[in-house]
């Protein structure tokens, strides 16, 4: 048998340590959820919009990781529309959807969330004095240096005197929260709350951002949803100031029954979670439920929850996910080459490759490909009589590479289809390699074995892609990396197969005849 005595031994070995390190991680999660103490809920998003020309864009605030809570799971539906996830300077995470055509559209996205028992919402310090600038001054229905508002500070330090002196923000707060009432049907305009008494969340929130300003305290809006609500709701706005060094929340409607771990911030500097730019109706919807912790989730103060990856923010677990997927493509990989005889151009190339796409839209990817095979091997061809040597060889065809797609972009866009920066952003250092490789096989071989090798990369290379979008698998490899160590078992019996390949059988078919 082509697998010796220790190796056999050492494949039992793995995969009995795998299928072990499996039960004791499970048993190990259990206890770590015992000591969770958070809340859970889902948060689902239903926005219908009316794109009645090309070019319209719709911007959604959506949760994102911080002050605690977490994202842990979430899922977008849409069709016919590319989306783009954005975070602004503000710290608003936006899904920008760009539909492809004129016509109605619907959006549904769910977000799986942990809340702590815990926690007060907080957000980074201005970035400049140019966003100090902008908290300070006047903005689309917040005035500031109005007379009213001055009146209004006036009656505020005679109120509140050592408030006043001491701390602007707090005695305004107060003054809000004692002298102004919340009514859903009231004002959202400063001058009418103040003049009336009265006012919705919104306008509460906006009286006491203009009023912050005016008294020389920056301030914004900050909207989110109350936590505490169910079913059906409406999103909810608060304000922040800043004051010493961060900012504070104040939610001026709830007053001295504000609970800040039932605050969910989306959006900073609005008074809505959506904004569709362009003409057109636009409805949004939001649900809100309460739901049991998510068996997969484990967390705690305990050191043994550092091999406990789900704990980690979503955006990280995804790209872990891929990560863990590589190990699975290597396997493929070595299928290829030991078992079906499809050769390569290099081991890790169509790996390394196909991990490229998975960032990128595969179709522009595609294209990028091509036009830097074709263009680099032309450069190729014209840098051979130089007699260069092997890196600045390399370098210099890299700099035409980068060269040309960076004009291809260009072309593209003259013909009004801008493709995305990460298909754009291709491993140039990896398409050149492959070009290198290329060229020096058809001079030490022939081209036919040179394009023979290049076809069995873009094959393994579509393989692996497949299986690295395979996000279901990526998620239990996050849940269960240990997997990972019956991989190598798999690579230890693949690293020892002596036997034919399928592809000798299939070139010496004649004699077997």
């Amino acid at each position: 048998m082509w697998l010796d005595r220790n190796v056999r031994w050492a494949v039992l070995l793995l995969a009995g340590l795998g299928c072990l390190t499996i039960v004791l991680h499970l048993r190990l999660r259990e206890r770590l959820k015992a000591a969770d103490n958070a809340e859970y809920r889902q948060l689902r998003y239903v926005v219908e919009f009316e794109a009645e020309e090309p070019g319209v864009q719709a911007s959604i605030a959506v949760p994102g990781d911080g002050d605690g809570y977490q994202v842990f799971r979430r899922d977008v539906r849409a069709a016919r529309v590319t989306t783009e996830t954005l975070v602004a300077s503000d710290g608003t995470t936006e899904l920008m959807v760009r539909p492809r055509e004129p016509g109605e559209y619907t959006i549904e996205m769910t977000f799986d969330l942990r809340i702590p028992s815990e926690h007060v919402p907080t957000a980074a310090a201005p970035n400049s004095a140019t966003d100090t600038a902008r908290y300070l001054g006047a903005e689309h229905d917040i005035p500031v240096g109005a007379v009213f508002l001055r009146d209004a500070l006036a009656d505020i330090a005679r109120r509140y005197p050592t408030e006043y002196a001491n701390d602007p923000a707090e005695a305004i707060f107060r003054f809000c929260r004692d002298e102004l009432t919340w009514a859903r049907d009231r004002a959202d305009d400063p001058d009418d709350v103040l003049e009336d008494g009265r006012g919705n969340a919104l306008g509460l929130a906006r009286t006491m951002v203009a009023l912050s300003r005016q008294a020389g305290v920056p301030a914004r809006l900050v909207c989110g949803f109350l936590l505490n609500d169910e079913g059906q709701i409406r999103p909810h706005v608060w304000c922040e100031t800043y004051t010493g060094d961060r900012w504070r929340p104040d939610d001026p409607a709830l007053g001295g029954e504000q609970r800040w771990s039932d605050h969910l911030p989306v959006a900073w500097n609005r008074a809505w979670p959506t904004h569709v730019a362009g003409e057109g109706e636009t409805h949004s919807r939001f649900f809100l439920r309460r739901q049991p912790p998510p068996p997969e989730y484990a967390s705690g103060k305990s050191g043994w929850a550092i091999l406990d990856l789900t704990r980690l923010p979503l955006p990280v677990q995804e790209t872990l996910g891929v990560l863990l997927l590589i190990p699975f493509g290597a396997v493929v990989t070595c299928l290829f080459r030991n078992v079906v005889g499809l050769e390569t151009s290099g081991r890790f190339a169509p790996v390394l490759l196909a991990l490229s796409f998975v960032f990128s839209d595969w179709r522009m990817g595609l294209v990028v490909l091509g036009a830097v095979l074709l263009l680099g091997l032309t450069a190729r061809s014209l840098v051979e009589g130089l007699q260069l040597l092997v890196m600045p060889r390399l370098s210099l065809i890299l700099t035409l590479v980068v060269w040309i797609v960076v004009f291809g972009v260009s072309v593209f866009d003259y013909f009004e289809f801008t493709p995305t920066t990460e298909a754009v952003l291709l491993p140039m250092v990896i398409l050149t390699m492959i070009v290198e490789r290329f060229f020096l096989t058809s001079q030490e071989e022939d081209v036919r074995t040179a394009v023979r090798h290049l076809g069995g990369t873009l094959i393994v290379a579509a393989v692996c892609y497949g299986l690295l979008r395979w996000e279901s698998v990526g998620r239990l490899l996050v849940a269960f990396p240990e997997i990972h160590i019956l991989t190598m078992a798999c690579l230890l019996i693949l690293g020892r197969y002596t036997g034919y390949r399928l592809a000798e059988l299939w070139r010496f078919r004649q004699l077997a005849r």
